[in-house]
């Protein structure tokens, strides 16, 4: 057995560089004994704390965990295709957004101005786009996750994640993709805010709150009966 060539992003000078050489390891592993791979799971540290997936996710196969905590939009584009296209999974769940918002608060103490709601928008969206881009010429298929509300509630960051949500919903429908919302099933009755008791730092879920996104992915799957879970394997 020769030796595979695989693709390796390399630095990319941020978060996405925290883990590289542990998925570039698995990464060769998977492609040296051919392993099919039957969904991968990607984003930020919302998605790199679910690790146990299987515990949720096995009658859908192998399905591997590519999360890396502080990750954006940007670092997705860059791992992209060695984190999910070379392994030519089933499917892939996209959970990415979050993180860039917090330009939106600026750095005092690093005199770093906060950035406006509109370029943060327009960044986020733009860079999905690119990700959709890509996966479409790779005829792979994506699951777009709703961003992730916080708590408190926050008066710029929360109704722009809304609006994020709302254009990332009209995206799914633009391409034929599903569009898990997580974030009608975790916020409080204004719908606006992730609900107190599903998060201990009001932004990564815990115990039951990861118990109901996993519920509202299940549910969304099983109604449009694709081929993610082995029932519905063609």
């Amino acid at each position: 057995m020769g030796k595979v060539a695989i693709i390796k992003p390399g630095i990319f000078n941020g978060a996405a560089d925290s883990r590289r050489d542990e998925f570039d390891f698995d990464n060769e592993k998977l492609l040296t004994n051919e392993t099919p791979i039957d969904v991968v799971f990607i984003g930020d540290s919302i998605t790199h704390a679910w690790w146990n997936l299987d515990e949720y996710f096995g009658e859908a196969g192998l399905v591997l965990n590519r999360g890396i905590g502080g990750d954006i939009t940007a670092g997705i584009i860059h791992r992209f295709d060695a984190d999910v296209l070379q392994l030519k999974p089933r499917y892939c769940v996209l959970l990415i957004g979050i993180n860039d918002t917090w330009s939106l608060d600026g750095n005092e103490q690093a005199s770093i101005q906060a950035e406006p709601p509109d370029s943060v928008y327009n960044r986020i969206i733009g860079n999905y786009e690119i990700i959709l881009k890509k996966a479409q010429a790779a005829n792979q298929k994506v699951i777009i996750c709703s961003v992730m509300p916080v708590y408190p509630f926050h008066k710029i960051r929360n109704p722009l994640v809304i609006k994020i949500n709302n254009r990332l919903k009209a995206l799914c429908k633009e391409y034929g993709l599903i569009f898990i919302d997580y974030h009608s099933a975790v916020t409080d009755s204004e719908k606006m805010t992730l609900r107190l008791e599903l998060a201990d730092d009001g932004l990564h879920p815990n115990a039951l709150g990861y118990s109901i996104m996993a519920q509202k992915l299940k549910e969304t799957i099983s109604a449009n009966k694709i081929d993610f879970f082995m029932q519905y394997k063609k």
